[in-house]
């Protein structure tokens, strides 16, 4: 039988050894530990019942454990918080830009609108004025006579082409009572256009000599509305040469004669504008 040898002066420990007869021996102890109240927390003594060796056990102080516990609730609230503020921020996100696209789809469809405003103005327009062009070109009834007269549209002005015939002063009165005057080329363009439209043989137009100002022996070539004779088209046997009180005619070729006599077709002109 064996016995603590070594005691602790401020330990007492009694041992009792008791033999069972079918389970060998038994260990019964008790403990009894006389130690200052700052010293119980520091270490526990554990004696196992089945021949084991004592052991020890290390604990954090309670204040060390609080305050873990605190650290991981604040944690656990900035989690929180910082999830619900995200949360927040992805709706605004989401509210935003579906007020956007919503203002995109109305701002787009306005533009559309507009388009659409704009061409039917513009086709409105195009129409008020061809309107006009035909209202300008068109006189309706004329002449004391009662026909109507048919106008026929280049460029800016609007042209008539008589059906009669006759001089040329007489013709350029007839062309003023339409608020006109007689044709006037200045153009090869213009030549051109009035050539392949001629089909009723030769027709007067708006040049004529006029005598030099301050000078009435020595002549010259003007349009109807006073400008010189810049763009020229006669004919190869004309005699280019101004004398007293010539006027012109287109030919049937469409080059340019003149004469001071005679009755002919007139064509006469006015802007639409």
């Amino acid at each position: 039988m064996s016995s603590i040898t070594d005691e602790d002066p401020e330990l007492s420990m009694n041992v009792k050894y008791s033999k069972g007869e079918d389970r060998g021996e038994r260990l019964e102890g008790w403990v009894l530990l006389h130690e200052n109240v700052d010293s119980c927390t520091d270490h526990q003594v554990h004696v196992s019942t089945q021949g084991g060796e004592p052991h020890t056990e290390n604990h954090l102080p309670a204040a060390q454990r609080n305050r873990f516990r605190v650290l991981g609730l604040i944690l656990a609230l900035l989690l929180a918080v910082l999830i619900v503020v995200c949360r927040l921020y992805t709706e605004k996100l989401m509210s935003d830009n579906e007020k956007l696209m919503s203002e995109n789809k109305k701002l787009t469809s306005e533009y559309e609108t507009l388009i659409s405003q704009n061409q039917k103005l513009t086709s409105e327009n195009e129409k008020l004025t061809s309107d006009l062009e035909r209202i300008n070109c068109q006189f309706g009834k004329e002449n004391q006579t009662g026909n109507t007269t048919e106008w026929k549209r280049f460029e800016c002005s609007c042209y008539y082409i008589s059906t009669e015939r006759k001089n040329w002063t007489e013709s350029r009165k007839d062309c003023e009572r339409r608020g006109a005057d007689l044709l006037v080329i200045k153009t090869s363009s213009k030549h051109e256009f009035f050539r392949e439209l001629n089909k009723r043989g030769e027709f007067w137009i708006g040049l004529e000599t006029k005598p030099k100002t301050n000078d009435w022996s020595t002549w010259e070539w003007k349009w109807v509305d006073g400008s010189p004779l810049t763009y020229t088209g006669w004919n190869p046997g004309a005699k280019l040469n101004p004398v007293d009180h010539f006027k012109v005619f287109m030919d049937l070729q469409g080059t340019w004669m003149h004469t001071n006599t005679g009755s002919k077709h007139w064509i006469c002109e006015r802007d639409i504008y």
